[in-house]
């Protein structure tokens, strides 16, 4: 009887981080690129060279490049460069700048077992409120800046760099660091990033590793096609109502990665980890046009397509899917072995996580004896995982591949040479939509944050093709400017589940590239880029109106009841804006009605309007189109619109039903579908006084108010007697 041949088990580790350089900086904003390739990126191919293990290893486009370019860049990113100046030259601001970010570790497994590392983290204090970083880094002598540089850089590197006799050392004093000693740790830090692509180009002409790659700025792929396609696995999400379809933008992320990919690694890669497993006919025709033999994905993904009937109901197969004259190879990771590793070891001992995973190993490889083309995926995030591992899972790892390498009944792969090996694979006939998590988008859609991210994503883009289209074809400036904002990471950290205290940064650098891809077309970039996308109310204000209102539009208080349903707004409680002694505006009141938001405006000095000036009043809203109306402030019944703004559907000031009434006060009406918007949906505005092209007065005085027109079904819950 002839023995089973032994069960391929496909490690793909993936390996990405976003563009963290704003346009015309010099080095990165955040530090993680630097960080991971000090810990993971070196210890995950040390450990695959020393224990011969057959892997794959997805590397990102973005990451690739930001990888070269910091290997080549005096100090790869704003945390390096503050990190080597003289602790006695530092400002106060940067030395904040360290109490506030050098904890950004593990602290169970990373800061808290270090004595010295725990105390320093014990004076500034697991929490900071806003601003307080610069008190509390009074507290710290120069010498505590320096050993705390010292130490956050130390923990970030990996079990390999911990071998090196003069880290080693390091780590074992703990404290009292020098200047020399911490140019030391840096080096090692730059030694480490410069080894990243050689090493792994090495192993993978070697045959050890297979590389493969992802969309060039890792976008949802799916989502850059058309965002429609997110109600298909969630029918009850609320989705942005114009929806982003560039699928041209999907086909170039493809082209530009392979690009990137064979540049760095001398070959183009047979792979494709679509970005968060995320997956759709349309994207994977693309992917199969581009030059791509496999990708993968989740199981779930697979369990709710359409296959045929030699389909065995398991992701222990690869599957190809046809759509057309297209066809690509699809591997399916095993979600509980897959997230075992990602989400759950760090907590046993290593010896014991080894056991259960190669028992689960040895039980799949007896249930599919027989199958020719069987084999199991593990898809996983490669740099994230390691710093909840005491040991930054060295023990782990190695025993993991000694275990599987001495096991006879398994045996560790590459997708493209297991799948060589292939015959008659079973065909998906429908694929379902969606991402590793939960098979579907909501993750990057449906939030209202993630919403007006889309949204202000689309407006952009359309501006680009209506205006600038030569420019987006022939300018690599402005694709790769558009291709960085549709990265999936913004959309991730944008609204819910997901936080983090970089939150502002990412959304400041999401903002960024949009307005870069503007200015390199050619283009002005318009207000509303200077807004954040998850910007805060920072008034003292219920918020949300509860119910309709209209009120007579003359400019006057005209009955007690005419505002009654609106939200008021004390803005003499904010302070005074910069540059004033006094503020024009004493209060702002919203409301609306099914056809019409309502906004009225208080002035301090009521003989204001009595006054000649060249003020205007100002509307900016922000809904499925982003407009400003304006209006010459005179005394009046009807003001004349003097201009309107609207992206990306212009809109003539002739053809405009908005109304400004000023008298006592300054009541303004303007219609919904003017400003993009329908009742269910979120309404957000700011309103001001402007001279000229100078901003006097603001409210808010940065980001915008929110709040929801209700539906009528929403507004008949809310009625009560």
């Amino acid at each position: 009887m002839t023995a089973a041949k032994p069960l391929p088990i496909l490690f793909l580790w993936h390996q990405h981080q976003p563009c963290y350089r704003l346009p015309g900086a010099d080095r990165a904003l955040l530090p993680w690129v630097r960080l991971h390739a000090a810990s993971g990126y070196t210890d995950m191919a040390a450990a695959c060279e020393k224990e011969g293990a057959r892997v794959t290893f997805n590397f990102t486009p973005v990451l690739l490049e930001q990888i070269h370019e910091q290997a080549q860049a005096a100090t790869a990113d704003e945390f390096e460069h503050i990190s080597r100046i003289p602790v006695h030259d530092l400002t106060e601001d940067q030395r904040a700048f360290i109490v506030e970010h050098f904890f950004a570790a593990n602290w169970e497994t990373l800061v808290r077992p270090i004595p010295r590392y725990a105390d320093l983290l014990g004076r500034r204090g697991e929490h900071l409120e806003p601003g307080e970083a610069l008190k509390k880094a009074k507290r710290f002598s120069d010498q505590d800046i320096l050993d705390l540089t010292v130490l956050f850089h130390l923990v970030w590197l990996g079990f390999t760099a911990r071998k090196k006799p003069e880290i080693r050392d390091l780590l074992r004093k703990g404290r009292d660091f020098t200047l020399q000693e911490r140019e030391l740790v840096l080096g090692t830090h730059r030694q480490l990033l410069q080894a990243v692509i050689p090493t792994h180009r090495r192993l993978y002409e070697e045959g050890l590793l297979e590389l493969s790659t992802s969309p060039f700025a890792h976008p949802i792929l799916p989502l850059l096609c058309d965002t429609n396609i997110a109600s298909v696995s969630l029918p009850k999400a609320v989705l942005p109502r114009t929806p982003f379809q560039f699928p041209d933008d999907a086909r170039g992320q493809l082209e530009q990665g392979r690009k990137v990919f064979e540049r760095h690694f001398g070959k183009p890669a047979a792979g494709l980890w679509p970005s968060e497993g995320s997956i759709s006919e349309e994207a994977l025709a693309l992917a199969s046009a581009a030059g791509f033999v496999w990708a993968a994905s989740d199981e779930e993904n697979l369990h709710r397509s359409q296959r045929d009937s030699r389909d065995p109901g398991d992701p222990f197969e690869p599957f190809k899917f046809r759509t057309g004259t297209r066809e690509i190879n699809l591997f399916f990771r095993h979600k509980k072995l897959s997230d075992a590793i990602g989400f759950q070891y760090a907590h046993n001992p290593p010896s014991e996580a080894v056991a259960d995973f190669r028992a689960q190993l040895r039980s799949i490889a007896g249930n599919t004896k027989g199958r020719p083309n069987r084999c199991v995926a593990v898809i996983l995030d490669g740099e994230n995982p390691w710093q909840s591992f005491p040991d930054g899972g060295e023990a782990f790892l190695t025993g993991l591949y000694q275990a599987l390498n001495a096991d006879r009944s398994l045996v560790l792969s590459t997708c493209s040479e297991h799948l060589a090996k292939v015959q008659n694979p079973p065909v998906i006939s429908g694929l379902h939509p969606g991402s590793w998590i939960d098979a579907d988008f909501h993750i990057w859609i449906g939030d209202s944050e993630k919403n007006r991210a889309w949204n202000l994503l689309r407006q952009m883009r359309q501006r680009l093709e209506l205006h600038a289209n030569a420019a987006l074809s022939q300018n690599d400036e402005v694709k790769r400017a558009l291709y960085f904002a549709e990265g999936s990471d913004w959309f991730w950290w944008f609204g819910e589940p997901f936080h983090s205290v970089y939150e502002p940064d990412f959304d400041r650098l999401f903002r960024s590239f949009l307005s870069h891809a503007l200015e390199a077309a050619g283009l002005s970039v318009p207000s509303l880029l200077q807004t954040p996308v998850a910007s805060r109310l920072t008034l003292d204000a219920s918020g949300q109106p509860a119910f309709e209102m209209t009120p007579v539009l003359d400019g006057r208080v005209t009955s007690f009841y005419e505002w009654v349903g609106a939200v008021s707004l004390d803005t003499k409680k904010t302070g005074v804006p910069m540059g004033q002694t006094e503020r024009l505006i004493s209060g702002i009141h919203y409301g609306f009605d099914l056809k019409t938001l309502h906004l009225r405006m208080d002035f301090a000095d009521r003989l204001l309007l009595n006054k000649e000036s060249a003020l205007a009043v100002f509307v900016e809203t922000l809904g499925e189109m982003s407009a400003t109306f304006t209006w010459l402030l005179r005394k009046g019944q009807d003001l004349a619109l003097q201009s309107v703004l609207r992206e990306p559907e212009g809109l003539a000031v002739g053809s405009s039903r908005a109304r400004c009434a000023a008298a006592d006060i300054v009541e303004i009406s303007i219609p919904l579908t003017e400003a993009g918007i329908m009742p269910g949906q979120e309404c957000a505005f700011a309103i001001g006084v402007s001279e000229g092209d100078l901003v006097r007065e603001r409210v808010p005085r940065e980001g915008v108010l929110r709040f929801r027109i209700l539906s009528t079904e929403e507004l008949a819950a809310n009625w009560s007697i």
